[in-house]
Parts: C-alpha cells; structure tokens; sequence
C-alpha cells in the first residue's frame, strides 16, 4: 500500500505546484499588447486617396500623384473612367488628370502599389489638399 501512496504523492504535488503558479508563467502570443494596453494604431492595409497625376514614368514604374510616388504597372491596374478611349486602359492616362486610387502595402515593398485607378470627370470635386 505504501508503494501506491509513494507514487501518488509526486503527481499530486506537481498538481498542486501548477494550480498556485502565477499566470506569467503562461503562454504569451507574440505581437500581442500586454493585458490592459490598447495595440498600436497601423495604418489599414487598403485605402483610396485622390489627387492628380503629376507623371507617370512606365520605364520605372512608377507614377507621381500629389508629390508621392506610388509603384504602377500599367498592365496589371484596372482603370474606369467614364471616357471610353481611356476605360480600362491605364495607358491612357494623362499628367493632369484627376483620380481616385485604390493602394496596396506589400510587405516587403518601400512603396504602395496603384491596384485601381478611377479618373474622376469635371463634376466630380476637387480632391482636398493633403
């Protein structure tokens, strides 16, 4: 019987141990604010500026709107515009002209890519300075 009891005891103690531990002693998920902290703002993965084209540069890939360069590839943005000679075709946009964009952060990219591009016609309002 004694050998039973002997047996028993080191699992019961190691229960024991376990259940007063305190919780530090837990799993943390890496990149998780710690408890009672709010995470850190970041900025959404998928956004839609306006502004105007200042250049477009197909050799580097690369388009100016508003002073900031964003990566585009010509072939691969989809374009609407209610002009049909430049509907979905992003070679056909002008220094100039005014549009909406939809941009993508890629993880290891500097720069945003233009993923979507809407020219905005001369009833459409003036984007807002930045």
């Amino acid at each position: 019987m004694k050998s039973k009891q002997r047996s028993l005891f080191p699992v019961a103690a190691s229960l024991a141990v376990l259940l007063t531990l305190p919780p530090a002693w837990a799993v943390k998920v890496v990149g998780e604010p710690p408890p009672g902290k709010a995470a850190p703002e970041s900025r959404p993965a998928f956004t839609e500026p306006r502004g105007t084209i200042n250049r477009i540069d197909l050799g580097s890939n690369t388009i100016v709107v508003d002073g900031v360069a964003y990566v585009f590839s010509g072939a691969l943005v989809v374009v609407h515009a209610s002009n049909p000679a430049v509907n979905g075709n992003a070679l056909k946009l002008r220094q100039g002209d005014r549009i909406r964009f939809a941009v993508r952060k890629e993880a290891n990219a500097a720069r945003e890519r233009i993923t979507e591009i809407w020219v905005l016609d001369d009833k459409t309002p003036a984007p807002k300075p930045k």
